[in-house]
C-alpha cells in the first residue's frame, strides 16, 4: 500500500511538471546534458533559456541526441579513453563499441525547421551517403573483378580499372566525408550552445542508452 502511495505521488508530481509544458518531462534539473531514468523511461536534462527539464520527448530530447551522435565525429586518441573510461564506470563498456553513428537527412531537417543556414549540411551529408554507396559497388566490383582475373575469366587490365575506379571513388568520398565533418562541427557547436553543453561525454552516453532502450 505505501509503495502504490509512493507511485501515486511521483505521477502527480511529473504531472504537475509537465502541465505548463507540451512535451512530457520529469521536471526539473540543473546539468543540460545529461540524463537519467525516471519512472523506467529514459530523460534527458535539457531547455532553453537556462529552465531545464528532464525531457522524455520532444524537440528539445532530439536535440540533445542529435548532439550526442555529432559528436562519435570528434572521438580520437585524447577523447575516445575518457569516453571509454566513463562508460566503464557506468556499466556501458560493452555496449560502446558502435562509434559511428550515422546521422539521416531528417533528424538535420527536423532540428533546422527549415533554416536554411543548415542546407549546406544536408547537403554535405548526402553526398556522403550516396559516394559511400557507390564505393560499396565499385568495392565489391573490384574484388570480384580480382578474383575472375585469378581465375583466368578477365584481363588484367580489367582488374587493374576496377581497382583504379574503386580507389577513386574513396578519395572522392573521404573528402566529402571532411566537409561534412567540417560543417557538422558548426550545427555541434549550435547546439551546444543552445543548451549550454560544454562535456560531450554524456551526450554520446545517451546515445547508446536510447539506443540499447536499457
Amino acid at each position: 500500500m505505501t509503495r502504490k502511495l509512493i507511485s501515486i505521488f511521483t505521477l502527480v508530481l511529473l504531472l504537475t511538471s509537465c502541465s505548463s509544458d507540451p512535451y512530457a518531462n520529469g521536471g526539473e534539473c540543473t546539468n543540460p546534458g545529461t540524463y537519467q531514468k525516471i519512472e523506467n523511461r529514459l530523460a534527458v536534462c535539457a531547455g532553453l533559456n537556462g529552465e531545464f527539464k528532464y525531457y522524455f520527448e520532444g524537440p528539445h530530447f532530439e536535440a540533445i541526441y542529435l548532439l550526442g551522435k555529432s559528436e562519435y565525429d570528434i572521438l580520437n586518441f585524447d577523447s575516445e579513453e575518457p569516453f571509454h573510461k566513463v562508460a566503464e564506470e557506468r556499466g556501458l563498456s560493452d555496449l560502446t563499441w558502435r562509434t559511428n553513428w550515422k546521422i539521416s537527412n531528417d533528424e538535420i531537417a527536423n532540428f533546422a525547421q527549415g533554416d536554411s543556414r543548415w542546407d549546406g549540411l544536408i547537403e554535405a551529408n548526402s553526398k556522403v551517403i550516396a559516394l559511400e554507396s557507390e564505393f560499396k559497388s565499385a568495392n565489391t566490383y573490384r574484388f570480384e573483378m580480382l578474383n575472375d582475373y585469378r581465375a583466368g575469366r578477365v584481363s588484367q587490365q580489367i582488374a587493374y580499372e576496377a581497382q583504379q575506379d574503386a580507389l577513386k571513388i574513396a578519395t572522392k568520398r573521404d573528402s566529402a566525408t571532411e566537409i561534412y565533418s567540417q560543417k557538422l562541427a558548426v550545427l555541434r557547436a549550435e547546439i551546444k550552445s543552445l543548451y549550454k553543453i560544454s562535456d560531450y561525454i554524456d551526450p554520446m552516453l545517451f546515445v547508446v542508452v536510447q539506443h540499447h532502450n536499457l
